[in-house]
């Protein structure tokens, strides 16, 4: 499961704390032979701080720093006269633990990576508006959000919510679904997911998680976390919803809202049509 990012790590310069933190473990470690093991246990110990202080810049879940305070951990720092490999067990902790921060770092620099390389303001997708308006082709999205390119982002909890629409909704709902899947597929699936045109200066893309999730209950919050992600990694973010609650925990959430003009629902209203044809 990958952290949470703190609000505001939005480029790759700020792994550098990571990357140095993980550096200098693997001295820590490569030092030992020779070497008084007491000596390492005080360099091992004050390098956790530096890990932890590292681990804290970048990220806003604590269990990724309390992980530093491992089983070993405690052994190390009971470690007495008389306890046996000493060193070794000090430098194969310390190695893991920078084995672990390289591989935060990786991960989260391919996260960030993904967020910035491609151009456009983002607009994220909920299930309701891929099924109750028109096509995402048949939107002006450069107006709709006021930006001068878009990437229309569409959450993994929300591919899914169609796929399961498909089966189990009306027979015009499950209809619907099927279209946007396919379209989604024909537009998505040779780039693996990535951004591909849908519009002028408007691309598609569905936002893949980059390991196994545990999915929640609340399609909704999966939805906004998403949002909330994106938005702490600098991305310039709107949320797409006609969904009133989802809308409200946004807004709360502190994620800009847009709303769909009803000139694009699938079925307008009797009363509304009929004016707007006058």
């Amino acid at each position: 499961m990958r952290p949470k990012l703190r609000t505001g790590v939005a480029d790759r310069t700020s792994l550098i704390g990571l990357t140095n933190a993980a550096a200098e473990g693997r001295n820590v470690a490569s030092g030992a032979a020779g070497r008084d093991w007491r000596r390492q246990q005080a360099e091992y110990l004050a390098w956790v701080k530096t890990a932890e202080s590292a681990l804290q810049n970048v990220f806003d879940d604590a269990w990724v720093w309390r992980e530093l305070h491992s089983e070993y951990f405690w052994r190390i720092r009971e470690l007495g006269d008389g306890s046996p490999r000493a060193s070794e067990l000090i430098s194969d902790e310390v190695r893991r633990q920078a084995d672990r921060l390289d591989g935060l770092r990786q991960q989260t620099d391919a996260f960030l990576g993904r967020v910035h390389d491609a151009e456009g303001t983002m607009a994220v997708l909920d299930t309701h508006v891929l099924l109750h308006f028109v096509p995402p082709s048949q939107v002006d999205w450069l107006t709709v959000v006021g930006a001068k390119s878009v990437r229309l982002v569409v959450p993994l909890r929300v591919v899914e919510e169609l796929d399961e629409k498909k089966y189990t909704g009306r027979d015009d709902v499950a209809g619907r679904a099927r279209r946007v899947i396919a379209a989604l597929r024909r537009l998505v699936g040779p780039t693996g997911g990535r951004p591909a045109p849908v519009r002028e200066q408007t691309t598609v893309e569905v936002w893949l998680d980059d390991e196994p999730r545990r999915r929640g209950a609340d399609a909704d919050q999966e939805v906004l976390d998403c949002c909330t992600e994106l938005v702490a990694a600098g991305a310039d973010l709107r949320l797409v919803t006609d969904d009133a609650g989802l809308d409200i925990r946004a807004r709360a959430a502190g994620v800009a809202v847009v709303a769909l003009p009803e000139k694009y629902l699938r079925q307008r209203p009797p009363e509304r049509a009929a004016k707007s044809a006058r």
